[in-house]
């Protein structure tokens, strides 16, 4: 715009442009307009990515609470909970990190994000992987046998299944803690 002013203007008090001047002004910044356009087409719009990966907590969440509920209620058991965590959840969140690798010429400024993004779903996959790992090894109280163990033989059993449950329930708990520390960066830097 400021070179085809300073072409039509610089003898503009002195006589009129020619449509020939004119013309080929325009011509020149109908190239530059079209150079621009094409060098642009191939930048990634990674908003509706973005959109989706903050979706898919509340799916993944939704789809787990209602599962933990059944769990709870005795309509499922651990390992059908360990299941939809590792057949539904996670195969969710790797198609996202899929899609968001794929993403190709992602304007600087989004680079981060779509990393931090990604980050999240390589966390939140882990995380998932080792709650339907600690649901499996977790188990419950250990039965007491009719006169078979002593009651001391018995709580020695219990603590030391309490214990490795709340050791596999710890580590779960670290990787979830860290997933969402980068899904929260997502989310407070999301695009408008």
């Amino acid at each position: 715009g400021l070179l085809y002013g300073l072409v039509l203007a610089r003898r503009a008090g002195e006589q009129e442009p020619t449509r020939r001047l004119i013309g080929y002004a325009s011509a020149v910044a109908a190239v530059v307009v079209l150079g621009c356009a094409f060098t642009l087409r191939h930048i990634a719009d990674v908003k509706p990515e973005i959109a989706r990966v903050l979706a898919i907590e509340e799916r993944t969440a939704a789809a787990y609470q209602s599962g933990s509920e059944a769990f709870r209620k005795g309509r499922l058991s651990a390992d059908g909970l360990a299941q939809l965590a590792e057949r539904t959840i996670v195969p969710e969140l790797q198609a996202a990190d899929a899609r968001l690798k794929m993403l190709t010429n992602v304007p600087p400024e989004h680079q981060p994000l779509v990393a931090d993004a990604r980050e999240y779903l390589r966390l939140r996959c882990a995380a998932w992987r080792a709650h339907a790992e600690a649901l499996r090894k977790t188990r419950g109280m250990p039965e007491r046998a009719d006169g078979g163990a002593t009651d001391a033989s018995w709580r020695l059993q219990a603590e030391a299944r309490f214990r490795t449950n709340r050791a596999a329930m710890g580590s779960v708990e670290s990787a979830e803690r860290a997933s969402l520390v980068a899904f929260q960066r997502v989310k407070d830097a999301g695009l408008p």
